[in-house]
């Protein structure tokens, strides 16, 4: 049997009285050789949101879960949306935020925002965070979000039977490894490659069937043998899609 005592005062000061988090609060954490540091030291919620109701015929940069790739953190199905077909309002996110996914977070579904999209709204199912200073790289923020280390937490948190979140201010209490900023930077460098090739495997793989369809349909027209010639530098669309708001009241 599972079990652990609490007291009543420790009992009190909690905000939620979630049975999971009480017996797995004292599991040790896995191993790191560099500190521990709170996403709360590193990051903050950017909270503004706007309605997409109000402009119409404006096109947006839209993200929805359903346009995050889990674990892998790139843009999948995307285009962007005009006002009129966003029904809820959304929150907004700015170049070098993080898109993090607070419903069924286990799906690991975290974006980095970089120039292919620069600025947008998203679902309200995101959590927007911006980092608060430089002590941590977003590429290796962003890879750590849904690493073991956070996921192994955000299991314990995640609360709701049929549509499971995490809350926020659960989120930011998970701690994670913080190297330091030279041991990061080569960790930023591997990312990067890794998560470009994954991009180019990603789409090379998608297109395969169309491809092979059309070489085969081509062999047979022309009475040749079929050759397959696969593209793996597949270029990176970007969406220039301003918002219709200014910058300086986007703060927090």
């Amino acid at each position: 049997m599972n079990y652990k005592v609490i007291q009543t005062e420790e009992l009190l000061k909690s905000t939620r009285w979630n049975l999971k988090i009480w017996l797995n609060s004292n599991q040790a954490s896995l191993p790191s050789s560099f500190p521990m540091v709170k996403l709360g030291e590193l990051l903050i919620e950017r909270k503004k949101t706007l309605n997409p109701q109000d402009f119409m015929d404006r096109p947006f940069n839209y993200v929805g879960l359903e346009n995050v790739k889990p674990y892998a953190g790139f843009l999948i199905n995307f285009a962007p949306k005009l006002g009129k077909n966003i029904k809820s309002r959304s929150k907004i996110f700015l170049k070098g935020d993080i898109i993090y996914g607070r419903l069924r977070p286990t799906l690991n579904k975290c974006m980095f925002i970089d120039d292919r999209l620069e600025e947008g709204i998203c679902s309200t199912e995101f959590f927007v965070l911006v980092r608060k200073n430089d002590q941590i790289l977003p590429n290796y923020l962003r890879y750590l979000l849904t690493s073991d280390f956070v996921l192994e937490k955000v299991n314990i948190l995640t609360s709701g039977a049929a549509l499971p979140r995490i809350q926020i201010k659960d989120f930011l209490e998970i701690e994670i490894p913080l190297p330091p900023i030279d041991i990061q930077e080569q960790y930023e460098s591997f990312i990067k490659q890794a998560f470009e090739r994954h991009f180019e495997l990603y789409n090379s793989l998608k297109a395969f069937p169309s491809l092979m369809n059309q070489s085969f349909n081509k062999a047979v027209s022309s009475g040749s043998i079929p050759c397959l010639e696969l593209n793996t530098n597949e270029k990176i669309d970007s969406w220039k899609n301003p918002l219709p708001i200014k910058k300086e009241s986007l703060l927090f």
